[in-house]
C-alpha cells in the first residue's frame, strides 16, 4: 500500500523508434556508401493507468520529446574494473549541468547492470519530466548497459515525483553472458594492443615509461577504431556491443566505443551530442585539457579505389576548430569548454589532417605506410616535442637516417608483421639499439 499523498501513477517512458541520424555524404573505406544515418533522438511516451486522479498533475505528463543528453562520470577503479564493465555508485553530490543528483544517476547504473526488475529511485526526488535526462545520461555514460532496451516504465507519486522505474532488456541469461564476453574480449584485445605498442616503445628507449604520452593513446585508440569497424548505414546498430560484434554502427555507436575503449586505456572521456546534427563524438582529456575527437567523421567511406582509409581531420581539436568544420548546436552536460589549440597548426586545423591512412607506432615514433610502395614514412607527433626522439626513426639519433636505422624499425614493426618471434626480434632489437648508440 502507499502512503497519503503518495498514490502510485504509472507511466512509460520511450525511447524506441528513434528518428535514424541525417544522412551525411561523406567518403568511407572498404566498401561504396552513399550516405550516413546519425544518431537518434530520444522520445518520451507516457501511459496512464486507471489507478488515482491525474488532477493537479504538472503538464509534462501529458508527454514531451526529451533531448539527449550527455556526461561524463570519471572512471573509477581499477583497469580491470574499466574492462568488466563493473559500475558503482558515485560519492558527488550532483553533476554539472544536471538537474538530479549523481547518486541517482548511480543507483540506476547499478540496477540496470544488474537487470533489476524494478529499481527504487524514491529518495531522490526525480521529477518525471526530468527521468529522461537522468536515463538518456546513464546510458551514454555507461557503453556496457548495452543490453538495456529503449523503454522504461516508471511509477510516480501526486507531486509527480519518481517512485520507481521498470526497464526492459533485450538480453537476459546465456544470451547476455555471451554478449559480455564478447564486449569484454574486444576491450581486452584493445587493450592487449595498446600494450603491444607501449612496449615496442619501452624497448626501444630502455625505459620502462617509454616516453609514450596521452596524446598518443588518444591516437592510437582513434586509428584503432577507425581501422576496424565502418558506418551502418542501416541505421539498426547504435551501442557499442553492435559495433564490436558486427563491425559497424552510427556514430552514437562510435562514440561509447570510443568511451569504453578510452576508460579501458584509462584516459577521461565524454560524449558529446548535438541533436540539430543528429550526430555524437567525444571529448577527450590530455594532460588536463579537454579536446574534441570525432572518429566516425575521421573514418570515411571509399567510394572509390585510392580512398583513404583515416582521415584525422577531427582529431584534437578545440571548440573553435569544431566550428569551423561546420559543426553547432553541441553539448556535454559536464560542461566541458576546450579552448586548446596546440594539436592545430597555423591554419586552425588538426595537425594531422594531412594523414589519410592509419598510423603506426614503432618505438622511435609514429609513422604511415604509403600502400603502393609500402614506405614508412615518419610523421611529426605529438608536435610538442613528446615523441622518444626529436627525429622519428632515427635510431641513433645522428639527425638523418639510414639503413641501420630502418633495420630498428623492421625490429620495431608489430608482431603480425614481423617473421621473428616477440622475445627473440624485442632481444635482437635491444643488441640493434646498443650498438648503434655506441657508434658501431
Amino acid at each position: 500500500m502507499t502512503r497519503p499523498g503518495q498514490e502510485k501513477r504509472e507511466g512509460r517512458l520511450n525511447r524506441q523508434g528513434r528518428k535514424s541520424l541525417t544522412r551525411q555524404r561523406i567518403i568511407k573505406r572498404k566498401e561504396t556508401w552513399k550516405s550516413a544515418v546519425l544518431q537518434s533522438l530520444v522520445a518520451v511516451l507516457f501511459v496512464f493507468s486507471g489507478m488515482g486522479s491525474s488532477a493537479g498533475q504538472p503538464d509534462a505528463l501529458s508527454g514531451q520529446a526529451i533531448p539527449c543528453y550527455a556526461a561524463q562520470e570519471a572512471a573509477k577503479g581499477s583497469g580491470a574494473d574499466r574492462i568488466l564493465g563493473r559500475v558503482s555508485v558515485p560519492t558527488d553530490a550532483t553533476l554539472p549541468g544536471l538537474s538530479f543528483p549523481a547518486e541517482a544517476a548511480g543507483v540506476l547504473a547499478v540496477g540496470l547492470a544488474a537487470c533489476e526488475e524494478r529499481i527504487d529511485l524514491s529518495p531522490y526526488a526525480i521529477s518525471t519530466d526530468r527521468l529522461g535526462e537522468l536515463f538518456t545520461y546513464v546510458m551514454n555514460t555507461h557503453p556496457e548497459l548495452f543490453h538495456v532496451a529503449g523503454r522504461l516504465g516508471y511509477t510516480y507519486n501526486r507531486a509527480g515525483q519518481v517512485l520507481s522505474v521498470s526497464p526492459s532488456y533485450t538480453l537476459a541469461g546465456e544470451a547476455l553472458t555471451a554478449a559480455r564476453r564478447l564486449y569484454r574480449q574486444t576491450v581486452e584485445a584493445f587493450c592487449a594492443d595498446l600494450e603491444a605498442a607501449r612496449r615496442r616503445v619501452a624497448a626501444f628507449s630502455g625505459d620502462s615509461a617509454g616516453g609514450w604520452s596521452q596524446a598518443d593513446t588518444v591516437l592510437f585508440l582513434h586509428d584503432w577504431l577507425a581501422d576496424r569497424y565502418a558506418y551502418d548505414l542501416s541505421g539498426t546498430r547504435f551501442d557499442a556491443y553492435s559495433l564490436f560484434r558486427d563491425g559497424v554502427g552510427v556514430c552514437q555507436a562510435y562514440a561509447l566505443a570510443f568511451l569504453a575503449l578510452g576508460k579501458a586505456a584509462g584516459l577521461e572521456v565524454d560524449m558529446v551530442t548535438s541533436t540539430a546534427m543528429d550526430h555524437a563524438w567525444n571529448h577527450v582529456r590530455v594532460d588536463g585539457v579537454w579536446y574534441h575527437v570525432d572518429v566516425t567523421r575521421d573514418d570515411p567511406i571509399v567510394t572509390g579505389e585510392g580512398a583513404p582509409p583515416v582521415n584525422h581531420d577531427r582529431f584534437l581539436l578545440s571548440d573553435s576548430a569544431l566550428d569551423g568544420l561546420g559543426y553547432h548546436d553541441y553539448a556535454c552536460a559536464a560542461g566541458h569548454t576546450c579552448t586548446d589549440t596546440r594539436f592545430q597548426g597555423e591554419e586552425g586545423m588538426a595537425v594531422l589532417a594531412a594523414c589519410h591512412r592509419v598510423l603506426l607506432c614503432l618505438g622511435n615514433g609514429w609513422f604511415t605506410c604509403e600502400a603502393e610502395e609500402g614506405l614508412l614514412s615518419p610523421v611529426a607527433w605529438p608536435p610538442d616535442g613528446l615523441s622518444v626522439s626529436p627525429v622519428p626513426g632515427d635510431a641513433d639519433r645522428d639527425g638523418v637516417l639510414t639503413p641501420a636505422d630502418l633495420l630498428t624499425l623492421y625490429l620495431l614493426l608489430p608482431e603480425d608483421a614481423s617473421p621473428l618471434p616477440d622475445p627473440e626480434r624485442l632481444a635482437l632489437l635491444a643488441r640493434t639499439r646498443s650498438a648503434l648508440l655506441a657508434g658501431a
